[in-house]
């Protein structure tokens, strides 16, 4: 009996120490429950094989079966603790590889690794919804907004190309008008020089009708002289005449003359003053062409005027209207760079439509 109680205090002493360090080794790992199973089992064959041992072989009908009745009982107990809940953790740990994710995995107390692997796999079940789920919200917005970016890039695309359409047809017909307007700088200036070539003319007219005046003038003057002259020799006729009556005889050839010259003075008074009636409405003439003209003058400096303003404000509406031509061809380069930069952005638009929609095939692999 002293054996026995040796014995099973030995045991006891051996357990207790066996777990300590167990726990020491393996602290709250699965493998110290399955250590700690064995221990026991090894302790129990222990003091029934050396009950057997002090009792006699007869016992061993009992110790044998009790041995393997505790031993199967503690390896399906521990089947029951670490193989099942493994092998559910395996299937889970299968069913997510294939993409289920309505797996309904519970939480768990337990602190070894099985309950580590199971809460683990409870929240990444729990995040891979959670991120699947609003990753299919995203990819479907994506194809959605991508369709309808589509949609927006191609009616952008059109209206730029049909706006580089127009802007080229006004760039060819600010062109057009730029060339009828260099056109009529041309003919302005040719006006202009032609004002300027009449405008000269008429101030030597002018000039000359001056001078006109003037000769007029003197021929006046000259012809008053012979007025004068035949005058004169009017009188010395009569005084001829005179003095051949007194002659007599003697006189009448110089009467003869006399009578001549005085005929010719009378002629020459009346040629004179035909002239003079002549110089004379000449020189009115004159005079009121050169008033005509020089009434003229103002006008013909103000039309010339106006000709050099035509062409100063053709000169700078063709700068202007060149201005505006250069900026709409910048306008232009610059719509044609956005009905680009638009189909490409209608192509980005597709393939990110299609990758959306990769992505949304991709995300059907799992199974929410």
């Amino acid at each position: 009996m002293e054996r026995l109680i040796s014995m099973l205090i030995i045991v006891a002493i051996t357990y207790i120490i066996g777990r300590v360090i167990l726990k020491v080794i393996f602290r709250s790992s699965i493998m110290f429950t399955m250590s700690h199973l064995i221990l026991i089992l090894i302790m129990l064959v222990s003091v029934d094989m050396s009950l057997v041992g002090q009792l006699g072989q007869k016992h061993v009908i009992w110790a044998v079966p009790l041995n393997f009745a505790v031993g199967t009982y503690i390896f399906l107990l521990i089947r029951r603790k670490i193989a099942k809940p493994l092998q559910k953790a395996i299937g889970q740990v299968n069913e997510l590889s294939t993409g289920n994710l309505k797996l309904d995995i519970e939480h768990t107390n337990v602190k070894n690794e099985i309950g580590i692997l199971n809460n683990s796999l409870a929240n990444l079940v729990e995040k891979l919804n959670g991120i699947i789920s609003e990753i299919q919200v995203s990819a479907n917005n994506l194809n959605s907004n991508s369709m309808h970016l589509s949609s927006i890039s191609e009616e952008l695309s059109q209206g730029a190309s049909e706006q580089a359409s127009n802007i080229e047809e006004v760039s060819s017909t600010f062109e057009e008008i730029t060339a009828v307007i260099d056109q009529n700088i041309d003919k302005a200036k040719e006006t202009g020089n032609v004002s300027l070539a009449v405008k000269n003319g008429v101030m030597g007219m002018i000039d000359g009708l001056k001078n006109a005046v003037n000769t007029y003038n003197e021929i006046s003057n000259y012809i008053a002289g012979v007025n004068d002259i035949s005058f004169q020799i009017n009188i010395l006729s009569l005084n001829a005449a005179v003095e051949a009556a007194r002659a007599g005889e003697f006189g009448k050839g110089f009467s003869v003359v006399a009578a001549e010259v005085r005929k010719l003075a009378d002629a020459s008074k009346v040629l004179a003053q035909n002239v003079s009636q002549l110089s004379i409405q000449n020189q009115k003439e004159a005079a009121g062409a050169n008033d005509s003209m020089s009434k003229l003058i103002p006008e013909i400096e103000l039309s010339n005027t106006y000709v050099q303003e035509f062409i100063r404000s053709n000169i700078e509406q063709g700068s202007s209207v060149l201005q505006v031509n250069n900026a709409i061809q910048q306008m232009n380069s610059v719509t044609q760079q956005n009905a680009s930069a638009s189909e490409e952005m209608a192509a980005n638009a597709e393939e990110m439509a299609a990758q959306a929609e990769s992505l949304n095939e991709l995300i059907k692999f799992f199974k929410l």
